[in-house]
């Protein structure tokens, strides 16, 4: 028997655009965070700092008067060496090659990482009128960076992690504190891997205006 599929595919295809629409319309509700700006960190403090460009984006699960509670990632991408130049010693090795000195050689520099964080203040939601906040939350992480292991080169580290952080927010700006505790195990002189890391971001909430 031959049945007429039109008005199932007809149904199907309204109801599809009809959850688009929804999604989209929840979507825009959502209050969201985005941060942009510029981060230094280091391995243990082996003797090199990594620096580089830093790009945020978060939303809110639920917020409450002046708190909330966000999930969202913190990407990074720069280099490493032992004056935390960064791109400026990229730019220069690029321009005039054998510039970077092999004591002083660059190595990659990012991370990718997954966070929670409770937000309280200015930076939490559009229900507070406080014009200083603060955050802390945890999350994971993968981490591409560099380390002095010597006197005279920089190696290349990689790995997983649980990463713990803090900062304060006011007036479009956030300064944020974080730590990545390795769980892959010991590095080439570091038996217990770390990366400390500050960051100095502009701050904008979606529904703030600047």
């Amino acid at each position: 028997m031959i049945t007429n599929k039109k008005p199932q595919l007809l149904f199907c295809t309204c109801l599809f655009f009809a959850s688009l629409a929804n999604a989209q319309t929840f979507l825009r509700k959502i209050e969201k965070q985005r941060t942009i700006g510029a981060a230094n960190g280091s391995l243990n403090f082996q003797g090199s700092i990594s620096s580089g460009l830093g790009y945020g984006f978060g939303f809110n699960l639920f917020s409450i008067n002046s708190a909330s509670v966000c999930v969202g990632t913190n990407l990074k991408l720069g280099f490493e060496n032992r004056y935390g130049l960064g791109y400026l010693a990229f730019l220069a090795d690029y321009l005039s090659p054998g510039t970077i000195e092999e004591s002083n050689n660059l190595a990659d520099y990012a991370e990718f990482p997954a966070y929670i964080h409770f937000n309280y203040g200015y930076g939490s939601s559009h229900k507070s009128t406080k014009r200083f906040g603060f955050y802390f939350g945890a999350g994971a992480s993968y981490l591409i960076t560099g380390y002095a292991h010597d006197s005279t080169n920089s190696y290349p580290a990689s790995f997983w992690g649980i990463s713990a952080d803090a900062g304060i927010r006011f007036d479009h700006f956030e300064l944020g504190f974080s730590r990545i505790f390795s769980i892959g195990g010991a590095l080439p002189g570091l038996p217990q891997p770390a990366f400390y890391q500050v960051t100095l971001y502009s701050f904008i909430g979606s529904w703030e205006k600047w």
